[in-house]
């Protein structure tokens, strides 16, 4: 869910919504994400080496939630795996179950309708 790291400036990130005209596969849960599937994806260059992320909109979802927790709750040093393969349990980390949403995302293949979800606040 979470690492800590050095607070490194990234020189180059770029995020955008795409819409698949190949099949990828999300770099999170290793779903098939399909032609005509969103998916989020997030292009960095770290100390020099460039790094893509994409993930469905399941763990999209996800990242935004834990990172907004993480943001608000967490150590400045601390951040959100991007592949969220950190290995903490929600539970574990946060001292509480997964909201009700959160938890209903693990049964959401991509390309299905997702679940209700509340709104989910946003970096300033």
């Amino acid at each position: 869910m979470s690492e800590f790291g050095e607070g490194d400036y990234c020189p180059v990130w770029e995020e955008s919504w795409r819409t698949a005209r190949k099949d990828h596969n999300c770099h999170a849960c290793q779903e098939t994400i399909h032609p005509g599937h969103r998916y989020h994806y997030t292009f960095i260059v770290y100390d020099g080496s460039p790094d893509v992320t994409k993930r469905c909109e399941r763990c999209q979802l996800i990242f935004e939630h834990l990172s907004a927790r993480i943001r608000d709750e967490g150590d400045d040093e601390e951040f959100c795996n991007p592949t969220l393969s950190c290995g903490h349990e929600y539970k574990n980390r946060w001292g509480e179950a997964p909201p009700e949403w959160l938890s209903a995302l693990a049964f959401w293949l991509p390309g299905d309708p997702l679940p209700e979800l509340p709104e989910i606040p946003k970096r300033p």
